[in-house]
């Protein structure tokens, strides 16, 4: 079976190998050259390069790669062209121009994303020139003065909020109330709603909004993939827009419905109704631009484009103003005036305010500068993180923004080996040379001398492997397990433990493995009587779960029978390795302080379920309660400490026990249930192996009056089934 789950990874493996160079392999199969290729990003290594400029890499592929005016690239998995001729680029400027007018767009998979790739900044081509044609004018200064009767509403009732809030508190949030107020403006132009968010704290609309611009993690990382795998975020069920895209068609299209039954307001969704309805549809071969789907996603777009860029630049506005109460008094003054030339505030008023326009212009160069910073800043860590072997005078091959080595070290287009032999070759200085993975440094030793060192005369100081420690005080159970622990605590931890795993042990908790084997049996003998077929990589699941249950945290959960229980269905999360779980394990390779900023765990929250029945079985063993299984040998091995010496600290806390449990379920359910899964199907396939087995189980039952440890420790055919050599 070992061999079987190794051909299925090597299977994969291969696969992946398979679908990267079929994807990479766009430009060769046109004769045109590309400089080499990272696996999955392509060459935006390259591109944003913390080591050369972009030009950098321009002239290279210009001078190195460049046949016949062409050079081909790729972004993530896309493919684009270099253009390297003078006369080919002023056609495709100027000659041919009418060919090459769309801009790159991302166009999700996924049918729920379809609001998204209707929006007018998502188009291309001939859709994108016809909705534009509709569309801007929507938004020309005569609209927009339609329009400004229903924002001056919104402002009014921000005012009067505002100034009510002053007399109340010792301090206004006016980036909550600028975000209200921007809120209910769309809500008004764009869906024409009414949903008073200032005055309403549980309004639905800016609850629903939200989600949109929130860019967490997961989020980003789902841009990312987007670029790398379209069809796989699919397929995996992933949105780019969250889930509350639908609450907006929804409300769209109610709105639309009372629309067209009469109810005018002169607001963004009349006029695109205005526009739908003047399309010539008199050709039947002509598609209809403004289909409703259309109309809703642009209405969307509304929010995206006004919500959150409004209320964040009226913020900094009113802090940078508060600041500057002299330039306040000047802005105060215009506007002033301005109302008192028109006998109110107009939309030409608005126009003509140079002194606003001016305040406004500042605060975008102040958001402008702020991104820029952040950028630098990244750079700048970036920089510092792969400084570490520089500063040391240890030479590094080119280094993978993010990755590292890590490109170099899983290429698919030449093995790990020859990554090795040119470290060794180009960089190894006075036997050493340095790599990253990720953004953690390791070392190449390449002197034999020295490597001879390491492994016999000096081995002592080179006992431990590589741990993941996550900064999560959440995955602190995971820390304390004995497969992520090192030095000295690793050592002692280990003395005390494997005992616990002596064959006579072992023997100890064998007549718990039978029980749970016996219920295994018979449940699924009377299944087979009730059933075409027994789904047995589910009860072999349910078998080896409440084995642990157990064996491990002394608790008969009996899940075989109660297809409720709560252990298996807490446990299967652990083993839920989908697209965000993988994402959270590159985070936390690449940037665990922000890992734990973020507050993501590597361990699943069911975690704190196994901790509390640990914790509750503890008590009840040390009130005198024993069962001869997992946790009793732990407690046993916990009690036999010597800690004599105050200065020696206790190995076995009971924060260790509980992650030495957690530990069985991770190594032991979901690993033997598919042994035992593959197992079943690979005899069931060959009927022949399945009888020698039978015989020899069959013996050693009669030999030794029912089965024993000793019995399943000498079936020899057995073994080889399970290895895979039978």
């Amino acid at each position: 079976m070992v061999m079987v789950t190794v051909s299925l990874l090597v299977l994969l493996v291969v696969s992946l190998w398979l679908y990267s160079r079929h994807k990479f392999s766009y430009w060769a199969k046109r004769g045109i050259l590309t400089p080499p290729i990272t696996p999955i990003i392509g060459h935006i290594d390259r591109i944003g390069s913390s080591k050369q400029g972009r030009w950098m890499f321009d002239v290279e592929v210009y001078q190195k790669y460049s046949r016949n005016g062409l050079a081909g690239g790729y972004t993530f998995f896309s493919p684009y062209l270099y253009v390297c001729e003078p006369e080919m680029i002023r056609s495709i400027f100027i000659k041919d121009f009418d060919h090459f007018t769309d801009r790159r767009v991302f166009k999700s998979q996924s049918k729920n994303d379809q609001c998204m790739n209707e929006m007018l900044s998502n188009e291309n081509g001939e859709q994108w020139k016809k909705l534009r044609s509709i569309v801007s004018p929507t938004f020309s200064s005569g609209k927009m003065k339609n329009l400004f009767h229903l924002v001056c509403e919104k402002a009014d009732a921000l005012v009067a909020f505002s100034l009510a809030e002053s007399t109340k508190k010792p301090f206004v949030n006016m980036k909550l109330n600028f975000g209200r107020f921007t809120i209910d403006t769309i809500a008004s132009c764009a869906f024409g709603l009414e949903c008073n968010s200032l005055v309403d704290e549980n309004a639905e609309f800016p609850k629903k909004a939200d989600p949109f611009f929130d860019f967490g993690f997961s989020r980003l990382l789902i841009f990312i993939m987007l670029g790398i795998a379209p069809k796989l975020m699919s397929k995996l069920g992933i949105n780019m827009f969250p889930k509350e895209t639908q609450f907006f068609k929804n409300v769209v299209e109610e709105t639309l419905a009372a629309r067209r039954k009469g109810i005018k307001r002169g607001d963004f969704l009349d006029l695109l109704l205005e526009a739908q309805s003047g399309e010539d549809l008199s050709d039947p071969s002509k598609k209809q631009v403004l289909k409703d789907e259309t109309i809703i996603a642009q209405c969307v777009l509304f929010i995206i484009a006004g919500y959150d860029t409004t209320a964040t630049t009226l913020a900094f506005a009113a802090y940078e103003l508060a600041k500057n109460p002299d330039k306040q008094q000047l802005l105060r003054e215009e506007v002033q005036d301005a109302i008192s030339q028109n006998n109110g505030m107009t939309y030409q008023a608005i126009m003509e305010s140079k002194y606003l326009e001016a305040c406004i212009s500042e605060m975008l160069m102040v958001t402008v500068s702020l991104l820029v910073l952040f950028v630098v800043s990244v750079w700048l860590y970036g920089r510092h993180k792969y400084s570490y072997w520089a500063k040391r005078g240890i030479l590094t091959p080119p280094i993978t923004p993010l990755l590292g080595h890590l490109d170099r070290i899983g290429s698919t287009k030449q093995g790990r080996w020859m990554f090795d032999i040119e470290v060794y070759q180009k960089y190894s200085r006075n036997g050493l040379a340095g790599g990253y993975m990720m953004l953690s440094p390791f070392l190449y030793v390449c002197e034999p001398e020295m490597i001879r060192s390491i492994f016999i005369k000096d081995f002592d100081h080179f006992t431990d492997r590589q741990v993941f420690k996550s900064p999560n005080k959440n995955d602190q159970c995971m820390n304390d397990m004995l497969t992520n622990v090192n030095g000295e605590q690793w050592k002692k931890l280990r003395a005390i433990m494997s005992p616990t795993f002596t064959s006579g042990k072992m023997k100890n908790l064998f007549h718990l493995v039978c029980e749970k084997a016996d219920a295994l049996v018979a449940y699924s003998l009377a299944e087979s009587t009730k059933k075409p077929f027994v789904n047995m990589k589910h009860n072999f699941g349910r078998f080896t779960i409440d084995t642990i249950a157990s064996c491990a945290f002394g608790v008969e959960c009996n899940s075989l029978v109660d297809e409720n229980a709560e252990f298996p269905k807490k446990a299967d999360p652990f083993f839920e390795i989908g697209f965000f779980r993988m994402i959270i394990f590159l985070m936390f390779g690449i940037a665990p302080k922000l890992f734990s900023i973020l507050g993501l765990s590597l361990f699943p929250k069911e975690t704190q379920f196994f901790k509390n029945v640990v914790e509750e079985t503890l008590a009840a063993r040390r009130k005198g309660t024993k069962r001869g299984d997992f946790l009793d040998l732990l407690l046993e091995a916990q009690s036999g400490e010597d800690l004599g010496d105050p200065s020696k600290k206790k190995v076995l806390e009971d924060d260790t026990i509980i992650a030495q449990c957690v530990l069985f379920i991770i190594a032991g359910y979901d690993t033997s249930s598919t042994t035992l899964a593959f197992a079943a199907y690979e005899l069931a396939k060959n009927s022949d192996k399945q009888q020698l087995l039978r015989e020899e189980i069959q013996d050693a039952i009669s030999q030794n009056n029912g089965m024993t440890y000793q019995a399943i420790m000498e079936s020899k055919y057995l073994e080889a089934c399970i290895s895979g050599k039978s």
